[in-house]
């Protein structure tokens, strides 16, 4: 095939220097602001440190326009370039050069896609070496683990599979050019991560069953509005500037933002997280204006410990951080969808074998070294520039508090275990065809699945699952922790006591007697003996299950069926916890979010060295406190030993 030539001047100047400091608007030096150039050429987009960083368009005087990702004055990453001509390309930049995956389009029809190289058509792509237009698995492991997969109809993933599923995290090419580059839960979009639209559109955040959901920034590039706030189901509800009061732009918006865990608006981002003495202590997520986001542990408003570090470009370094920079064992996944694996210095990556100097020393002496927090309401001063200053790589795109332990844990004469081969079912049911659909239980289910899976667990989720689904899928996990350490049972949805004993509704459930129940829904007791039959060394029961009777009042012709779960008395090495006291009913939530229950013990699983009781002793503290005493979890223990979830 004939090599085409490409434009490339145009390309060329738009990294070069800057003749003039000309700031139309916004800020130009770091923040989001439009600046016009001496010979009439004009940016708006993102700078850092007095350059084009991040999402932005650069529009020529001639009409020539770039739509995407730029770092360090020059376009890298994920672009759109709209020729005035009516030429137009969509892919990968390198150093201001069409580089990498992409399609040029020309104004007679004719088209080039494939792969483009220093800004030179180099043909039709060619995966690992297979021949051009293979489908199938065409490298790793797309089963269960990591591997690259192309579909009959041209679209392409790279990232990581379960059970044949895209999960957990990878980089999905639409045909048409549209991108995502960020986490996925049983195929569908879901968790954090970069959506890029082929018209240059970007948004990147969260995602809940493939809609924008939670904390979120959308750049429009025909409007050139930037959209940053709570999103839900696709539309902005609550944007930033919204969230202040008297017009404030910057304070606590709840919480404890002096000694504890709250939430705090600053003028380049929104934190969630704990704090001491005014300043980011323990763990946390910041999430930047410019559609960075971190999540993992701080001490004194820097990045140090183990946390994760998404990129607006698309690319994530997970691993450990030290001032601010990777520092330690860690992973860069690229936003084409490769990872990198290995030991970091001080950001710069040294091999997958070589560790830092002083490596081992500076973990004992850093993970783990949690402190009480102590209340306070006084908010901490602003932050200084925040953004990461490690080398960040070129290119392109629940909550889980860690850190400061707010509980002295002793452990004298008990053994802490260690175990490692943990498995769990989660259940979240919403959808009930015959009775009142819930709010919350899906987003429940899907928030402890990913904190579990973070935390070592292997997962199996389901999600509104039938009378089939349920009950085989108890089955089946009933199997597997026979050559596993720990189980962990959770379900989030309609639950009912029937003659004392606690049944689980599936969301094809038609239940119209007490007989119906009994055969119809599985009961928590049979959970219970099937994970007890397995001989783990600890069993983790969690229900969220302990709403109202879902069928009304006198339903099976008594009222006792009215108000939540009955007791259970754990197995050996068992721990149950309920939502709500036994007889008493739990919060669903608002929509859109978590039940309240969930909401709460997500947070504290996540805090490292925490143990397994105090864990749910903190849920039930700061739900009974959130619910003015209405909704007090419940737990019943026979596990002697210490477990932590995180360590």
């Amino acid at each position: 095939m004939k090599i085409a030539g490409i434009f490339l001047s145009l390309l060329l100047f738009a990294g070069a220097r800057s003749f003039s400091q000309t700031c139309v608007s916004g800020n130009c030096s770091n923040g989001y602001g439009k600046f016009q150039y001496a010979n009439g050429d004009v940016y708006e987009g993102e700078f850092y440190d007095d350059k084009r960083e991040d999402f932005g368009i650069y529009t020529w005087q001639s009409g020539d326009k770039f739509i995407g990702e730029s770092l360090q004055n020059m376009f890298n990453g994920f672009g759109v370039m709209e020729f005035a001509d009516g030429t137009k390309y969509i892919g990968d930049f390198k150093d201001g050069e069409f580089d990498g995956e992409g399609e040029k389009t020309y104004t007679n029809g004719t088209s080039q896609k494939g792969l483009f190289g220093k800004g030179k058509y180099l043909g039709k792509i060619s995966y690992y070496s297979k021949p051009i237009g293979t489908t199938g698995c065409l490298n790793g492991d797309c089963e269960n683990g990591y591997g690259m997969h192309y579909s009959v109809s041209n679209n392409r993933f790279f990232g990581y599979f379960t059970n044949g599923k895209r999960d957990k995290f990878g980089a999905y090419y639409w045909e048409d050019g549209t991108r995502w580059v960020g986490q996925f839960s049983d195929g569908l979009l879901t968790g954090y991560g970069t959506y890029f639209f082929i018209t240059g559109e970007k948004y990147v955040s969260n995602f809940v069953d493939s809609k924008r959901n939670g904390w979120g920034i959308n750049y429009d590039p025909a409007s050139g509005i930037k959209k940053i706030g709570f999103w839900l189901d696709n539309k902005l509800v609550t944007p930033k500037k919204e969230l202040l009061a008297n017009g404030g732009t910057t304070g606590c918006i709840s919480g404890d933002c002096k000694n504890g865990y709250g939430k705090y608006v600053y003028n380049n981002g929104y934190y969630e997280g704990y704090f001491k003495n005014g300043y980011r202590n323990g763990n946390g997520k910041y999430y930047f204006d410019i559609g960075d986001f971190y999540d993992g542990n701080f001490t004194d408003n820097k990045f140090n410990g183990r946390g994760t570090y998404y990129y607006t470009n698309g690319e994530r370094y997970a691993g450990e951080w030290k001032d601010q920079r990777h520092h330690g064992k860690g992973q860069l996944f690229h936003f084409d969808g490769l990872p990198e694996e290995g030991y970091w210095d001080t950001g710069k990556f040294q091999g997958a074998n070589t560790k830092p100097a002083g490596y081992d020393a500076w973990v004992k002496n850093n993970y783990g070294n949690n402190e009480a927090v102590v209340t306070n309401t006084t908010p901490p001063p602003p932050p200084v520039n925040n953004k990461p200053n490690n080398n960040k790589p070129s290119g392109n795109t629940g909550n889980k508090p860690q850190g400061n332990n707010p509980v002295n844990n002793n452990t004298s004469g008990l053994n802490t275990t260690n175990y490692k081969k943990k498995p769990a079912q989660v259940i979240g049911n919403q959808g009930y065809r015959y009775t009142t659909p819930l709010r919350n239980p899906k987003n429940d289910a899907r928030s402890m699945s990913q904190l579990l899976r973070e935390s070592g667990f292997e997962v199996i989720e389901i999600i509104d699952g039938d009378q089939t689904q349920v009950k085989n899928a108890i089955k089946e996990f009933g199997y597997k922790p026979a050559t596993y350490q720990v189980g962990l049972f959770y379900y989030s949805g309609h639950g009912i006591q029937i003659d004392d004993q606690n049944y689980i509704i599936p969301v094809d459930a038609n239940l119209k007697s007490k007989t119906d129940v009994k055969d119809d829904c599985p009961s928590v007791s049979w959970v219970l003996r099937r994970m007890e039959d397995a001989n783990t060394k600890l069993n983790i029961v969690i229900l969220d299950a302990c709403r109202n009777n879902p069928f009304g009042r006198g339903s099976f012709g008594e009222g006792d069926e009215d108000g939540g779960l009955a007791p259970i008395s754990p197995p050996d090495n068992t721990v149950i916890s309920f939502a709500t006291d036994p007889g008493s009913v739990a919060s669903d939530g608002v929509a859109g979010s978590n039940g309240l229950y969930t909401e709460s013990l997500i947070k504290y699983i996540a805090v490292p060295n925490t143990q397994l009781e105090n864990v749910f002793k903190l849920t039930g503290k700061e739900v009974k406190e959130k619910s003015s005493g209405k909704q007090k979890p419940w737990l019943n223990s026979n596990f002697y030993d210490i477990f932590y979830f995180r360590q």
